[in-house]
């Protein structure tokens, strides 16, 4: 009889440890966010982008050299130009553009990490998420520039 009891005793802990992985496997995860602080830059040069840095997450690795994360979203402009062109090639209507945009926006917005040399006046572009193809760009930052705005507002050596 005690040895009954033994096995139920495993088998009742056995399903209670499951049952609490499993929760915990399909429960939302509430990890702590980063915290992170938006500061709107500008428009990219084709103005169809709005370039966003966030100022948390600037890290110097030299005195010549930072990195920092930037968001580019759709611009509204941009996407409502594209919606009139659209409905005037096509004849039709777009029905509630509005919410349109926000699906847009949700799959068009990037983030990347830019890697800035400011003696160089060059950055590196680095995706943040990273798919089967990944391709760091390194370009000159032109004059006028959103990315001169960031390197001007955070380069050290100015």
């Amino acid at each position: 009889m005690m040895f009954c009891n033994l096995i139920n005793y495993k088998k009742q802990l056995f399903l209670s440890l499951l049952i609490l992985l499993l929760i915990s496997f399909f429960s939302p995860h509430y990890a702590e966010a980063e915290e992170r602080e938006w500061k709107f830059i500008g428009k990219t040069d084709n103005g169809k982008f709005l370039l966003y840095a966030d100022t948390k997450s600037i890290s110097y690795g030299s005195e010549n050299i930072f990195t920092i994360k930037v968001k580019k979203e759709l611009s509204p402009e941009a996407f409502y130009e594209s919606v009139r062109k659209a409905e005037k090639e096509s004849g039709a209507k777009v029905e509630d553009p509005e919410d349109l945009y926000k699906i847009v926006l949700k799959m068009e917005t990037k983030e990347y990490l830019y890697e800035i040399d400011c003696e160089k006046n060059e950055l590196r572009n680095i995706p943040l998420k990273t798919s089967a193809i990944n391709i760091v760009t390194v370009i000159a930052i032109l004059p006028n520039s959103a990315e001169e705005a960031i390197k001007n507002e955070f380069c050290r050596n100015k």
